[in-house]
């Protein structure tokens, strides 16, 4: 026989497989809540970024606003509006 395996090898190999699958579980379930988690947290993010978008784009609409809607150019990311006194005339 080339080698005999006795009960303390079987009951080892046994409990590092069990170990690791078990290991396994605990890590796929962390992560499946840390990535749920993640997921929520970005669509919060993205609701605000549309949001604050719609809010660029009707702020002149509002009754306090300083300068003439006509007057802006909407810009974009960096730069909101540039304003071009007496373009609607």
């Amino acid at each position: 026989m080339l080698y005999s395996m006795n009960i303390t090898h079987v009951l080892l190999i046994l409990g590092i497989i069990i170990g690791l699958a078990f290991g396994y579980l605990i890590a796929k379930v962390y992560f499946m809540s840390k990535l749920k988690h993640q997921r929520k947290d970005a669509v919060s993010r993205s609701r605000s970024v549309v949001l604050g978008d719609v809010n660029e784009k009707m702020a002149p609409l509002l009754p306090d606003f300083p300068y003439f809607y006509k007057d802006l150019v909407y810009m974009g990311k960096g730069i909101d509006y540039l304003v071009f006194d007496g373009l609607s005339a």
